[in-house]
């Protein structure tokens, strides 16, 4: 008896059925398998478009786009490359200058504690506000 309700089964044609579940205060879901609330939902019926076969000038014209794509990819990346080194360049030239900004400002102050002129006063004050400058638009 048993074999035959296995026989039974398989021989059964499978219905592919979409069941729309919700269950309240979650999100609707839609599954392949009977779930608690769950609806059977009625599929129209799709139609589908068949393409007719491209011709070969179609086809030479699809590959001529496919590689002005690629050429125009490859030179943004290219592009995309200069300016990420010029920025790195920046970068670099901003903290050599952070740096050496703030070396010329310690020289600059042993400069004042070891002495100076008047006339040397009104230099070193204005090289000493170059250099806070300096380091005020590099040093982050």
């Amino acid at each position: 008896m048993t074999k035959l309700m296995l026989a039974a089964l398989l021989w059964m044609p499978s219905t592919a059925a979409i069941y729309r579940c919700q269950v309240p205060g979650e999100p609707v879901t839609f599954a392949d398998r009977p779930c608690r609330n769950g609806v059977v939902v009625e599929l129209q019926p799709t139609s589908t478009v068949s393409m007719a076969p491209l011709t070969e000038a179609e086809r030479q014209q699809l590959d001529a786009a496919a590689r002005e794509n690629r050429a125009r990819s490859e030179a943004r990346q290219k592009a995309l490359a200069r300016t990420r080194a010029r920025l790195a360049e920046d970068v670099r030239r901003s903290e050599r200058a952070c740096h050496e900004a703030r070396q010329d400002l310690e020289a600059l102050k042993l400069r004042k504690r070891k002495g100076y002129s008047l006339a040397d006063s009104v230099r070193l004050a204005g090289r000493a506000d170059e250099l806070r400058e300096t380091i005020r638009d590099n040093c982050s």
